[in-house]
């Protein structure tokens, strides 16, 4: 995921309608702009607020771009390695 480093950056991607996330407790909480007002979605709540609360409630907060792909990929190499012990003992 890539850090936001500037609260002017984190309004013109909502604008944009990218998904941003902070870190809140160990979970994320989720922004998306949805019409005129921004989502905020995390574990327990969801909300809407305007962009200018956004930039008052949450201006010391660090933002990541949400990358939907998937962050784990296989490890083709350690894949091989399992399953050539789990032949060797089969």
């Amino acid at each position: 995921m890539e850090k936001i480093e500037r609260l002017d950056d984190v309004k013109r991607l909502l604008v944009d309608q990218e998904i941003l996330l902070i870190m809140k407790e160990g979970n994320p909480v989720f922004f998306v702009r949805r019409k005129d007002k921004i989502l905020v979605k995390g574990p327990s709540s969801t909300y809407r607020i305007s962009l200018d609360e956004v930039e008052e409630l949450f201006k010391d907060e660090v933002f990541y771009l949400y990358d939907d792909v998937q962050q784990e990929t296989v490890n083709l190499e350690k894949d091989e390695e399992y399953y050539t012990w789990r032949a060797r003992y089969q």
